[in-house]
C-alpha cells in the first residue's frame, strides 16, 4: 500500500499490474478494435451521402499497400482505401498511448510487484459525441466490470468541429494549390502516395470555426477554418516524424510551404 514490493512476494500477493491488463482488456473487443463501452456510438452522426462520394473521389487512384508503406504499417484493419479514409474521417477510436509502471529499466533484473500501474489513453469522436459523456460511460462500464477501485483522470478535452469544405478560406487554399500545380491535395499522382491521417487533429477550432462546433464558447469570433499547404512531412509524432527541407520536383520543402501559406493568405485577401 506504501511502495513497491519485492517479486517473490507474488506467490501470495495480489498483482495490480495483472488486475491492470484484465481491466484493460474489459473495455474492447478482442481484436482491440472496438470500444466494449455501453452507449459509446448512441450520439454519433454517419457520414452522409455526399461525404462518402467525396471519400471514393479521393481514393481513386490510391494504392492501400503504398499507404500502409508510407505510415510505416505493416497493413491496416480493412484491405479497402476507401474502408481506411472512413474509418479514419468518421469513425471513433479508444487508443492506448502507453502504460507503465514497476521495473523498467533496461535489461534490470530486479525482481518487483508494483503498487501502482498507468495507462494513458486518447479518445478521436465525431458529431455530435461529446469526450465528457464519453468519459463517464468509461466510469460507468468499469464499474460494470468490477472495477470500482480504477482511478481516472481527464487530462484534457476539445469538442468537435467541422469545417466547410466550400467556404472563402478553402477556397483560396483550392487556388493556391491549382497556381503550384497540385492536382490533388493528398496525393502524388507518380507514385500513389496518400495520407490518411490528414483527417484532422486535437486543437481547439471549435473555438475559431463560425461553422459546426460541438461547443460554443464566442459567438462572436466565428472565422472560416481551412486551407491547404504545399510541401511533404509525415510520421506525425514518431520517432521518425520527418519534414522535407528542400525538395525537388513536384515535392516541395520549406520555402515552397511558407510561399504557398502567403499565396493562400493573398487570395483570401483578395489581392492576387
Amino acid at each position: 500500500m506504501q511502495s513497491d514490493i519485492h517479486g517473490s512476494n507474488k506467490r501470495s500477493v495480489d498483482s495490480p499490474a495483472w488486475r491492470h491488463i484484465k481491466m484493460l482488456s474489459s473495455l474492447v473487443s478482442e481484436d482491440g478494435n472496438t470500444p466494449l463501452v455501453q452507449g459509446w456510438n448512441e450520439n454519433k452522426i454517419p457520414p452522409t451521402a455526399e461525404q462518402l462520394e467525396a471519400l471514393h473521389k479521393r481514393v481513386s487512384r490510391t494504392d492501400i499497400q503504398t499507404m500502409a508503406a508510407n505510415l510505416g504499417v505493416a497493413r491496416y484493419i480493412a484491405s479497402d482505401p476507401f474502408d481506411v479514409v472512413r474509418m479514419q474521417q468518421y469513425e471513433t477510436s479508444f487508443n492506448l498511448d502507453g502504460i507503465w509502471g514497476g521495473n523498467m529499466y533496461a535489461d534490470a533484473a530486479g525482481a518487483i510487484l508494483p503498487n501502482k500501474i498507468t495507462s494513458k489513453h486518447n479518445i478521436r469522436y465525431v458529431p455530435n459525441m461529446n469526450g465528457i459523456d464519453l468519459t463517464k460511460k468509461i466510469r460507468a462500464q468499469l464499474d460494470k466490470n468490477g472495477y470500482k477501485d480504477v482511478e481516472m483522470k481527464i487530462i484534457g478535452d476539445v469538442p468537435w468541429s467541422v469545417v466547410d469544405p466550400k467556404n472563402d478560406m478553402n477556397s483560396a487554399g483550392a487556388r493556391m494549390l491549382d497556381a503550384f500545380g497540385v492536382t490533388d491535395r493528398r496525393a502524388f499522382a507518380e507514385n500513389k502516395q496518400f495520407s490518411a491521417s490528414d483527417t484532422g487533429g486535437y486543437w481547439p477550432s471549435y473555438l475559431f470555426n463560425n461553422g459546426r462546433v460541438g461547443q460554443r464558447v464566442a459567438p462572436n469570433v466565428g472565422m472560416p477554418i481551412g486551407g491547404a499547404r504545399v510541401g511533404s512531412s509525415g510520421r506525425n509524432h514518431a520517432a521518425n516524424e520527418f519534414l522535407v527541407v528542400e525538395g525537388a520536383g513536384k515535392t516541395y520543402g520549406m520555402a515552397g510551404a511558407e510561399k504557398s501559406i502567403a499565396t493562400e493568405i493573398y487570395n483570401y485577401a483578395g489581392l492576387n
